[in-house]
């Protein structure tokens, strides 16, 4: 038997679906590793792998069918198979009860999949059908951090519903003497944070980096440990922000330096103190910061709404705005929503 279904993702890896039995020793898996589909099982005698070569990740909409006979397995990704065949033995999947698209609920095995595939993906699904011509559910069994697809954008960006919605890019952030932050931004509210990193074991007098709207006005925060270092830009009088164009945000910390720059418009700085590093290895928030997080550094505490692309930090290679730790809320990966 087999099953076939769409999606679309711009992620490099993740899980498409994966179930197991209870040892972990029979499985089925489909997972994403640098932008391929893998497609693995066990019916109780060994491991068996296929993979593709064509790389999917390109926010378009991609088919992948699965057909598995005993020991014998098709992968079929976009028109491209590849077959294989295992050992003879057993020839029966045991024990799954359930398929789990997008994550899986608890730990998988190392051997199952490969660590870095070993995480939730951020994709869109539709026509999921067993080959039987059987279709799946209209409702699954349980969601959980599940929110809608929106329509196709042709642009690479991120979408923020702006409800207690945000995403942790990376687990371990270090900010250290210098860092340069870089993104474009497309908001749909005068008041959001955009991002934050901050010391969460010492939220009264821990350092920290906050870039954050507040009533239209661009507003980046620092803390090295010897006072908080702020700069600000604020649009002209009948000029917002929230005018459905992208904007340019740069913000440099450079030791006990600060500069903030919007658009073309002249950067603002600002230096003080005599500690240059920014002592913070923390959780990297994008988006908002959950509820029980708090900081000196943070003034705004509501979710930023609207559309973020091009986040990049230099000198460091661990943030990727496609492949996050985790998201939580309502967060699309395929750019803004298009009005009907």
């Amino acid at each position: 038997g087999g099953l076939s279904f769409e999606f679309r993702t711009f992620a490099s890896n993740g899980i498409l679906f994966y179930s197991a039995n209870n040892a972990q020793i029979d499985f089925i898996s489909c997972y994403l590793q640098d932008g391929k589909v893998t497609f693995g099982f066990n019916t109780g005698s060994e491991d068996i792998f296929l993979s593709t070569d064509n790389v999917v990740n390109d926010g378009t909409w991609k088919k992948v069918t699965i057909y598995r006979d005993k020991v014998k397995a098709q992968l079929t990704v976009d028109g491209i198979d590849v077959n294989a065949v295992g050992n003879p033995g057993a020839t029966i999947i045991n024990g799954i009860p359930y398929l789990y698209f997008g994550g899986y609920k608890t730990e998988v095995l190392k051997r199952k999949i490969n660590a870095k595939s070993r995480v939730p993906i951020s994709a869109c699904f539709r026509r999921l059908m067993w080959h039987s011509g059987m279709k799946f559910p209209k409702k699954p069994v349980k969601e959980q951090f599940v929110s809608k697809c929106y329509n196709e954008q042709q642009e690479k960006s991120v979408y923020f519903a702006g409800i207690n919605s945000y995403m942790i890019a990376t687990e371990a952030f270090f900010v250290g003497r210098k860092k340069l932050f870089s993104m474009d931004i497309k908001p749909q509210n005068m008041t959001g944070l955009i991002f934050a990193l901050v010391d969460q074991k010492r939220p009264e007098n821990g350092d920290f980096v906050v870039l954050e709207l507040n009533d239209g006005s661009v507003v980046v925060r620092v803390q090295n440990g010897d006072g908080i270092m702020q700069t600000s830009w604020t649009p002209l009088d009948g000029q917002t922000l929230c005018d459905n164009k992208w904007h340019k945000i740069v913000v440099s910390k450079v030791e006990k330096t600060l500069s903030l720059q919007v658009d073309t418009n002249p950067p603002s700085k600002v230096k003080q103190g005599t500690l240059t590093v920014a002592n913070v290895k923390d959780q990297f928030f994008l988006g908002g910061i959950p509820a029980n997080v708090r900081s000196s550094g943070i003034n705004v505490r509501s979710s930023y709404q609207g559309c973020l692309k091009n986040f990049r930090v230099t000198m460091s290679s661990v943030v990727e705005l496609f492949n996050p730790a985790s998201m939580f809320g309502d967060i699309s990966m395929f750019g803004c929503p298009i009005a009907d």
